[in-house]
């Protein structure tokens, strides 16, 4: 009996990429008005980019279906084998909590494990959970060493412009007004299941400068595990910070576009990474102080 993973889109993977990884795949919602897609199955990323940032429309994104919820534990099940389902972060998407209902329903066949984390982050997650599958002797043991990574998990992401994170709800207009105002770009960052902004900066070269901060200083990174995701038709952004600044340069294959569900909220110009590191409980707790 094997012990698969399965993912949801909202780790920026494909359908056609999670199969090819031996994961099973969930998708989530993506609506244009009337047009409603599955993203990663029949909805492209850049069909979805075409859509933003030429026509200009506003997307608005869902959790998966419970059909395909159920269809991707049947599938585990039917084969004999165990499952762990790695949800989008439970702060930001309500499939944690829907998934833990359906799989309540499977004997203990299926886990469903919260990354706490979105896009490269959860990517990243979805990758290590595979091999640490094939090593586990049991579905618990499996379970356990996951939520263990995901203490060491970060994601942070530069935000060019913040129209699309307000749109969310996510920030004020307010806000939004005066950092187009006085071109502030955000640093955020996702971590312990907490979304919060990390930074402000003056112009992208004062952003960046801050991102390549954190990948400098934050303690214990693990040099191979850095991901960098990046919003809109084009990888000009990160091949540009690697550029300058060449001691923090990735292979390409560690490069991804991210995808309709978390680029419906971050809009184009987004410059995203995520890594393992030393937990860091000030970071993960700051908005609970």
């Amino acid at each position: 009996m094997a012990i698969r993973i399965i993912i949801d889109s909202a780790s920026d993977y494909t359908k056609e990429e999670a199969e090819r990884e031996g994961m099973l795949f969930v998708p989530m919602g993506v609506a244009f008005e009337e047009d409603a897609y599955l993203d990663g199955v029949n909805l492209t990323k850049e069909e979805f980019y075409n859509r933003l940032i030429e026509r200009g429309e506003n997307p608005v994104s869902s959790q998966p279906s419970p059909q395909h919820l159920m269809e991707a534990f049947q599938t585990v099940v039917d084969a004999g084998d165990y499952g762990i389902l790695l949800t989008m972060g439970s702060s930001l998407s309500g499939t944690y909590q829907t998934a833990k209902l359906i799989a309540d329903e499977y004997d203990g066949r299926i886990a469903v494990i919260d990354s706490e984390t979105i896009s490269v982050a959860e990517r990243l997650l979805a990758r290590t959970a595979i091999q640490i599958a094939r090593e586990a002797s049991s579905l618990e043991e499996a379970v356990e060493a996951i939520r263990d990574k995901i203490r060491h998990l970060y994601f942070f992401g530069y935000m060019d412009q913040l129209e699309y994170l307000k749109r969310g709800g996510r920030i004020s207009p307010a806000m939004n007004f005066m950092a187009n105002l006085f071109s502030v770009k955000a640093i955020i960052y996702i971590y312990n299941n907490t979304f919060e902004l990390y930074k402000r900066a003056r112009g992208k070269q004062k952003g960046w400068m801050e991102l390549a901060k954190i990948l400098r200083e934050k303690a214990g990174i693990e040099r191979d595990s850095v991901l960098f995701g990046y919003t809109g038709h084009s990888d000009r952004y990160p091949k540009e910070f690697m550029r300058q600044y060449p001691e923090l340069a990735v292979s390409e294959e560690n490069i991804f576009p991210i995808g309709p569900t978390i680029g419906t909220h971050a809009g184009p110009g987004a410059l995203a990474v995520a890594f393992f590191a030393d937990p860091d409980d000030e970071l993960g707790n700051r908005t609970r102080e």
